[in-house]
């Protein structure tokens, strides 16, 4: 018996932890969803909204599972992109170019979330020229400026735009 209480009572500790956990995670990725919507649908976001935005996708990154990693790394960039967008930041710009790649390496984790034998979703043409798009505002480099060039004239060629990750009309 007296294995069994502090056995009992540790399991039902962890348990409530767990219990708790699922709803805190599911108000962070609420809250980064509430965030990113104010910032997409706004002309022209308040500096503030789109550091709220920022801040929050970095708090559900941190606790999310990896099939989730492209989508809030797309809008942790997204926000990023619209705030180096007002400020005229390079530094913005390429912290979001950082982003949206982060989220195209992350793209084949999200085949996880997909039932057998469905193909797996391409990589959607604005993603491949976001990060394209940040670089030619945020580096002066030659080199740079002339890849990020080539990857938009790729991806216009490519033209898949059928993604879950960027609503029609986006």
């Amino acid at each position: 018996m007296k294995v069994w209480v502090p056995t009992f009572f540790l399991l039902t500790l962890v348990a409530s932890d767990l219990w708790a956990a699922d709803p805190l995670q599911l108000a962070l990725m609420l809250k980064a969803q509430t965030d990113f919507e104010k910032v997409q649908l706004a002309a022209l976001p308040p500096l503030a909204d789109i550091g709220n935005c920022v801040q929050s996708q970095a708090a559900v990154i941190s606790v999310s599972l990896p099939e989730d990693a492209a989508v809030l790394y797309f809008r942790r960039g997204y926000c990023v992109l619209a705030g180096a967008a007002i400020t005229g930041s390079a530094r913005e710009y390429l912290d979001a170019a950082a982003d949206f790649d982060r989220a195209i390496e992350a793209w084949r984790a999200r085949v996880r979330k997909l039932a057998k034998k469905q193909p797996a979703e391409p990589i959607s043409s604005a993603l491949v020229v976001l990060p394209a798009i940040a670089r030619l505002h945020g580096s002066t480099d030659a080199a740079v400026r002339t890849a990020a060039r080539g990857y938009i004239a790729d991806a216009v060629s490519i033209r898949h735009c059928t993604s879950t990750l960027i609503p029609d009309g986006q």
